[in-house]
This record gives C-alpha cells, sequence and structure tokens, in this order.
C-alpha cells in the first residue's frame, strides 16, 4: 500500500449514537446493550426531571454499560434531546465525515444494522442523483402507513455529521410528531437523499396496537397515547404550511393516511372522545402557528373518563 508524499489513507467513519430518553423501563438497558457493540460511543439524553427510581436504575445500568447520560432541566421534547445529544459530539468526538444514529429508546437494533447501513451511504451512487446523506431502513416493524418505505422514521436513521451543520438540527419547535418528516423533506431541499436499505429491518413500538372490526373486515390499528394526536393534528398542519407547494405528493399522501388513521380510532377504538378533543386543540393550534409543547390549558379541558 502507498504510503509516500501526497497519499492519505482514508479513516472509516466514528458513528455514534444519540437516544432521547423519557420514563424509560429495563427494556432500555436491552437497546442500548445492542447499540453499544455496533457504534463508538451512545449518548442518552434524559428529559424527564425529575427523574423516577426505575429511570435511575436504567441510566445507571447504561452506565455500566459504557453510555454518556446529559439531562434536560424539564421535558423538552425529542428533538431538542437530539440536538443536545448531537451538540455533545461535535465537541468531543465526531468531525464533519462521522455519522450520528438517532434512535428512540425501545428500538433494538439487529445484528449488523449499523454495518449495513454505513455501507449503502457510502455505497458510489448513480451520476445526477442527490448526494447520499441519510441511511434508513427499508422496513420497520410495527410501523405503518406512512412510515413506509417512501419516508423514513427517525429512529434507527443514519446521518452525516455535515448534512446536520447544513439543516442546523432538528427543529425543536415541533416538540415530537413530525420531527423526523421535517427532517428529512428539509434534507431533500437541500440536496441530500436518504438511502432506503433493503433487507435490514428494525424493532420498534410505536403505541398500542389493536385489531378492529368494520362489518367481517378485521384491520390492526396502531393508537397513540390520547396527547400524541394533538401533536399529529398541530405539527401536520405546520408541516403543509412548510412543504406542501414543494412536496405536493408528500402532502396529499400524508393528509390521506391521517384521515384513515383518524376515521378508524375515531369512530371504532374506545376512549375516542379524548382523541377527537385532543385532535381539535391541535387544529386550532396549528391553524395559529403554535409551536412547542401542548398548552396546559389544554389538559384541563379535556375530561378523564376514556370510555367514550
Amino acid at each position: 500500500m502507498a504510503t509516500g508524499p501526497g497519499f492519505q489513507q482514508a479513516r472509516a467513519p466514528r458513528v455514534a449514537a444519540v437516544v432521547p430518553v423519557f420514563r424509560p423501563d429495563l427494556d432500555l438497558v436491552e437497546a442500548v446493550a445492542g447499540t453499544r457493540d455496533q457504534v463508538t460511543a451512545v449518548v442518552l439524553v434524559c428529559d424527564e426531571a425529575p427523574a423516577g427510581a426505575r429511570t435511575e436504575t436504567a441510566l445507571e445500568a447504561c452506565r455500566d454499560l459504557g453510555a454518556t447520560v446529559l439531562r434536560h432541566d424539564r421535558n423538552r421534547g425529542i428533538a431538542a434531546a437530539l440536538n443536545t445529544g448531537i451538540a455533545h459530539l461535535r465537541r468531543t468526538l465526531l468531525d464533519a465525515g462521522d455519522l450520528v444514529l438517532t434512535l428512540d429508546q425501545d428500538s433494538v437494533l439487529p445484528r449488523g444494522y449499523v454495518a449495513r447501513l454505513t455501507q449503502a451511504l457510502h455505497a458510489p451512487g448513480a451520476a445526477g442523483r442527490p448526494r447520499p446523506g441519510l441511511a434508513a431502513p427499508a422496513r420497520v416493524e410495527g410501523v405503518t402507513g406512512r412510515h413506509g418505505a417512501r419516508e423514513p422514521i427517525q429512529s434507527g436513521l443514519l446521518v452525516r455529521r455535515s448534512v446536520l451543520d447544513d439543516l442546523g438540527g432538528f427543529d425543536e419547535g415541533l416538540f415530537i410528531d413530525g420531527v423526523d418528516t421535517d427532517f428529512v423533506l428539509r434534507a431533500r431541499a437541500r440536496g441530500w437523499s436518504c438511502v432506503l436499505v433493503p433487507g435490514v429491518g428494525l424493532r420498534h413500538r410505536l403505541g398500542r396496537r389493536v385489531h378492529v372490526r368494520w362489518g367481517r373486515v378485521e384491520v390492526p390499528v396502531t393508537v397513540a397515547a390520547d396527547t400524541r394526536y394533538y401533536y399529529l393534528a398541530r405539527n401536520l398542519l405546520l408541516l403543509l404550511r412548510r412543504h406542501a407547494r414543494r412536496e405536493p405528493a408528500w402532502a396529499v399522501r400524508s393528509v390521506a393516511v391521517l384521515v384513515r388513521h383518524l376515521l378508524l380510532t375515531g369512530v371504532l377504538v374506545p376512549g375516542r372522545r379524548r382523541r377527537w378533543l385532543w385532535l381539535a386543540a391541535g387544529l386550532r393550534d396549528g391553524v395559529r402557528g403554535v409551536r412547542g409543547p401542548a398548552p396546559e390549558r389544554w389538559s384541563a379541558q379535556v375530561p378523564s373518563d376514556p370510555s367514550r
């Protein structure tokens, strides 16, 4: 191998994982253990303040595995947690050519996951295609609809640090839902593409899985926590305002998928009254352009009886 003047040996990119944490159980330890063997570093950002005993037990076990634990003084949302972890890695570890893996606390990586995505991200691309800046699995267990092959989710997303520098990180005003969608669409607008890696899957929980009947047809539906319907509605309106003109196909598809989901969960799944009230609050705030966490006044206006 040549080592003379002018030759610079290529360095394999470092990969570091950032995991937002909020009221975890001990499954977090399993997720960190499966991730730690595949990356250079794992950074957990805890949004639970003050943290309960179960959270502290899980975090201490993760420290024993070599993870770094950062904390927020309040729940600032998943986007802020990601940005805090990434900022820490910029200061301490990662160069512009390195990679960041963003994960949810309940996502478990299969063997070889990071290597497969890294290889796909650095594979030679076809001439004229957008530069690859992100990589994601083509399949995520337990995630359907808008999170199929056309639109990756945040958990399991591998991102070049240079993309994060270019975009300025994740939008903290969205707080939770739509953070991944906004990031991918902004990256696409800046000329970056996302490589979807076939044959790679990710285990991930997203809400509560139920089966509902429509006549003789049984349909599986994922039901989110009631408050998430506020963010689903509000943030979709915010994202449509930001991206619909440039991404009309995405806009039509996203509205259609949400309407279908609401018809199923809002008609056939018990607890629908609370979901509709949170949805209405989200639509009102989306029209007004409200950002950040849901205003506390909405919690007082939604009844606690989940039976209707």
